[in-house]
């Protein structure tokens, strides 16, 4: 059984764009970078394409009036598209102690920068062919009974089949 995803292309807002583009971008900047990039990593544009994923039922787990359980792949072979902006460093031989001289390099003694070049670069990520399983792990539900701690409680415990 497949579902379909009606009206894609109207599908996100504006605030959703930038919602993404911020969380995605503290994602990429979260952590250890590879040396060769310096500063932040920015996101400059998101699209999320004119095409849908698809998402298949492959098993049934649970089935009953309030309880689902399921396994469900989701694909995506569309027109989506990432941007980033980032700097890069050019000349990696600046601070790359452990390069021995090697007949590969032009001259006997290369040359070395004494700082480093640092170069603006823009990477596009698209035709983006993606496949993979979902399985529901774990779910916040909220709803207008959260101030009741009996009923959230229970609605938590119930959706996530716990």
């Amino acid at each position: 059984m497949s579902f379909v995803f009606p009206s894609w292309e109207t599908a996100f807002s504006p605030a959703f764009h930038e919602d993404a583009k911020a969380m995605l971008e503290g994602a990429l900047n979260k952590g250890n970078k590879p040396p060769v990039i310096q500063g932040r990593i920015e996101v400059v544009e998101l699209s999320m394409g004119t095409q849908p994923p698809t998402l298949t039922l492959l098993e049934i787990g649970d089935l009953s009036l309030d309880r689902f359980r399921g396994i469900l792949r989701l694909g995506y072979q569309g027109d989506a598209w990432l941007e980033v902006r980032c700097r890069v460093q050019a000349n990696p031989l600046s601070h790359n102690p452990n390069l021995l001289p090697s007949s590969t390099l032009p001259l006997s003694t290369p040359l070395l920068a004494s700082q480093p070049l640092l170069v603006p670069m823009t990477l596009r990520l698209s035709k983006l062919h993606l496949r993979a399983i979902l399985i529901l792990v774990n779910v916040d539900v909220s709803s207008t009974f959260d101030s009741v701690e009996v009923i959230r409680g229970y609605l938590q415990q119930e959706i996530e089949g716990s």
